[in-house]
């Protein structure tokens, strides 16, 4: 028996199987690796899908308030002591627009940590009184609001 050629064929034997075994290690890693990033990646886009859903309810929500609050100006609701007439058209587009702005609250209000609902509710109540005179709370609780919603929605640049 020639040893020399068995040796060698041994070795080649065993050099093949340790290549066949580091590639199907190397293969196992990659797709570790390709999985793990591939969750960061469903991760990530989860997150910016969400933040941005957030700042869509929350503009929508500014404006909103910004809306109701330039209607009240403008057309001067009345104080309680009646001291201006306002059309029935006036009043209804009003409530028109104070239900709509409700109503993206309600939507904030599902996406919104409790300091922002607080505070969103908190400008509801405050421009129903501004539209009946109370003009002191509106803009001091549309300011603190804004501060609110932009701490929770993130930068928006």
């Amino acid at each position: 028996m020639d040893w020399a050629s068995v040796v060698s064929v041994a070795i080649t034997g065993v050099v093949g199987i340790a290549g066949v075994a580091g590639t199907i290690v190397a293969a196992r890693i990659a797709s570790k690796s390709a999985t793990k990033d591939l969750n960061l990646s469903i991760s990530g886009e989860n997150d910016r899908s969400n933040k941005a859903e957030k700042r869509r309810i929350y503009a929508s929500c500014l404006a909103s308030f910004t809306k109701l609050t330039s209607m009240v100006l403008d057309i001067g609701m009345p104080s309680p002591s009646g001291n201006k007439v306002v059309s029935e058209e006036a009043k209804a587009n009003y409530q028109r627009m104070l239900d709509a702005t409700a109503e993206l609250v309600s939507q904030a209000d599902l996406i919104a940590p409790r300091s922002v609902q607080d505070l969103l509710n908190q400008n509801i109540a405050a421009l129903e009184e501004l539209a009946w005179g109370h003009e002191d709370k509106g803009e001091s609780l549309r300011k603190v609001g804004h501060a609110a919603i932009a701490h929770d929605a993130g930068p928006w640049r």
